[in-house]
């Protein structure tokens, strides 16, 4: 169960890294973020999105690959 589980947290782990890259870079960068501010508000609100939309997520591609060709 837990080499079903690992490459999923794996792959939004590292889509929710790349989509704070582009939300918080700039500001970071900038000055006007500290950094680990952002890391933390990133942390929750990946988590709360992955929560209350992530089974939204899963039908659609569940859908998509179970279709034959």
């Amino acid at each position: 169960m837990f080499f079903a589980i690992l490459p999923a947290v794996v792959f939004g782990w590292a889509l929710g890294a790349n989509d704070a890259a582009n939300v918080y870079g700039t500001a970071v960068t900038s000055g006007l973020v500290k950094y680990r501010l952002a890391v933390v508000l990133s942390a929750i609100f990946i988590l709360i999105g992955a929560l209350l939309e992530g089974s939204r997520g899963l039908e659609t591609i569940s859908s998509v690959s179970s279709q034959t060709l």
